[in-house]
């Protein structure tokens, strides 16, 4: 029997770095010269940014984008937590950002952040905002969740899930190393082109294909991360 998993492609004529469009979302969130987290996510419990409200610190010249929605209730809870740590001048709740300008919000930041936590009936699969972070060639820091390690690899920066104080410690170290982040996001951005991009995840799939139609099947081919 022939077993066959296609993965998540990004993008990479789109989702790519570009300072223009950097410009852009700074100038639009007053965000000056601060070093800049952010997430694309829902606002479910199980995807972390409670977690990540807790670890962010209280002072330093940083800001984070919290991009994306959920239900009153849930963008309430947030909200609420927000102000009882006394954030509300630091994260900035951008609402829903259509796909179309998700691209120049990844350029805005200097570090994304995905910490979800796994529930009894869900764990983190494939993580698209994970591949599109890195694609804009942005550092990551993730955590011990589901597919979160496989996709940020081995030159990530990976903490144990629900570990508050690890997550606080990374991101204090992005915001004292801003140069080794940098370099961290070009390791991204090369992972994103050659492990996860539509083009790989295209040519890998023709391969497999073909391999199928004259009677072979490569079991590296299953992985686009292996794949080569």
């Amino acid at each position: 029997p022939i077993y066959m998993q296609t993965q998540v492609g990004v993008n990479t004529d789109i989702f790519k770095p570009d300072e223009s469009l950097r410009k852009e979302i700074r100038e639009k969130f007053n965000l000056g010269d601060s070093f800049v987290f952010g997430s694309a996510t829902r606002f479910t419990p199980d995807k972390g940014l409670s977690d990540i409200i807790k670890a962010l610190p209280k002072e330093g010249n940083w800001k984070y984008l919290m991009i994306g929605s959920g239900l009153p209730e849930e963008y309430e809870a947030i909200n609420k937590q927000i102000i009882a740590k006394g954030l509300q001048d630091k994260i900035i709740l951008t609402g829903y950002v259509n796909r179309s300008k998700m691209p120049a919000y990844w350029n805005a930041l200097d570090c994304a952040i995905h910490v979800p936590r796994t529930t009894d009936n869900w764990v983190e699969t494939f993580s698209l905002a994970v591949v599109q972070a890195m694609a804009t060639g942005k550092p990551i820091i993730g955590n011990s969740s589901g597919s979160v390690p496989y996709q940020i690899g081995p030159d990530g920066i990976i903490v144990e899930e629900g570990n508050i104080q690890a997550l606080q410690d990374k991101i204090s170290w992005m915001i004292e190393h801003p140069e080794d982040a940098n370099d961290i996001g070009k390791k991204m951005m090369h992972r994103a082109t050659r492990c996860f991009s539509v083009k790989h995840l295209n040519e890998m799939f023709y391969v497999t294909l073909t391999d199928i139609y004259n009677g072979i099947f490569d079991e590296k081919k299953q992985d686009m991360a292996t794949y080569k």
